[in-house]
């Protein structure tokens, strides 16, 4: 399931135009951070959710929705980029079973060392998001726009910046910051 939504995702640049800054793909939802210079964000979230739904129902042989309600997008100043990602790639931090957001006042010292480290393991390990390519663990897809991203990291060489982006975001995941307060900044 999640390598087609790959496949699909790597397609949206080139039919739509749009700047795939990053994703998430979680169990029961996926987050992007999309760029259309055109006024065809509606149609190429239809069709990527079109798609989806289509193969899975036959796949499962199953028919009806799969997807609840509209998109929800959110328009941003560029400056807003880099929270953005930074909380899309914690989703799979997030989960209840590493303290999610309910249980963020764990205090005796071995439970907060471990849950930290398993928090930056979740986010180190996990398969389905575009973390490992700003991080520079994996060479990014050609449709992933890394650059824009990296580039609040400074001007130093790419390896430099992947690398303070990989040590924020472990810190972020170990202490518990969830970046979850963006949306009241950004609108």
């Amino acid at each position: 399931m999640y390598a087609f939504s790959l496949e699909l995702l790597s397609s949206l640049p080139e039919l739509f135009g749009v700047q795939l800054y990053g994703y998430v793909l979680m169990g029961n939802h996926y987050h992007l951070q999309l760029e259309s210079r055109e006024a065809n964000l509606s149609q190429t979230m239809h069709w990527l959710n079109v798609s989806y739904s289509v193969w899975f129902n036959r796949k499962y042989v199953r028919a009806g929705p799969l997807f609840q309600g509209r998109f929800k997008a959110i328009l941003h100043d560029p400056t807003e980029g880099l929270r953005i990602n930074r909380y899309i790639h914690l989703n799979p931090v997030r989960i209840a079973a590493l303290g999610g957001h309910e249980n963020r006042d764990v205090t005796a010292p071995e439970l907060t060392t471990n849950l930290a480290r398993q928090r930056v393991d979740a986010l180190e390990q996990y398969p389905w998001s575009s973390y490992p390519f700003f991080a520079g663990t994996k060479p990014a897809p050609t449709w992933s726009c890394t650059e824009t991203i990296l580039a609040f990291f400074g001007e130093g060489s790419q390896r430099k910046r992947q690398q303070t982006f990989r040590r924020q975001m472990q810190e972020a995941a170990s202490a518990g910051h969830w970046e979850t307060d963006w949306k009241s900044q950004v609108k």
